[in-house]
């Protein structure tokens, strides 16, 4: 006889965690591994550090061309897009294994600041790509004198 015993003070995170262990462990057995698939898991990692005149956005991209990486900017949120493109086989081949990602990726991210648009810089190297964003110049408050006539 099987009995099962309710604990309604587990936590509820524990109880979707291990789920979640379970559905990946039956996607992966119910899925072909030697079909390419796509996948967007763990791509565009991304770290920002807020320095007192500008702020830093380091981007994960790992085996990107600088020509498929794209940034945008609009006032105070940064888009940065990258495509690769799916590997081709020749007649005489077929897949064994694929896990590398293809496809377009995105990530926005809400700045904490406005930024200086026009001295933004980026370079690419080594898979990192970092964005230096330059924090535009505070407004101070003026006073402003009043002339008789």
């Amino acid at each position: 006889m099987l009995v099962r015993f309710s604990n309604p003070y587990k936590n509820l995170s524990d109880y979707f965690s291990t789920r979640n262990n379970f559905d990946q462990l039956l996607d992966s057995f119910f899925n072909d591994s030697t079909c390419p698939c796509p996948s967007n898991d763990k791509i565009l990692k991304s770290s920002i550090i807020d320095k007192e005149d500008s702020l830093l956005l380091f981007v994960e991209a790992p085996g990107f061309t600088k020509e498929n990486i794209k940034l945008g900017l609009n006032e105070d949120v940064i888009t940065v897009s990258a495509e690769r493109k799916a590997d081709t086989l020749n007649e005489n081949s077929r897949w064994i294994l694929s896990e590398r990602a293809y496809g377009n990726y995105s990530r926005s991210f809400q700045l904490p600041s406005k930024i200086n648009s026009a001295n933004v810089e980026a370079e690419y190297k080594d898979g990192i790509l970092k964005v230096i964003l330059p924090k535009a110049e505070k407004i101070l408050p003026k006073d402003i004198d009043i002339k008789i006539k």
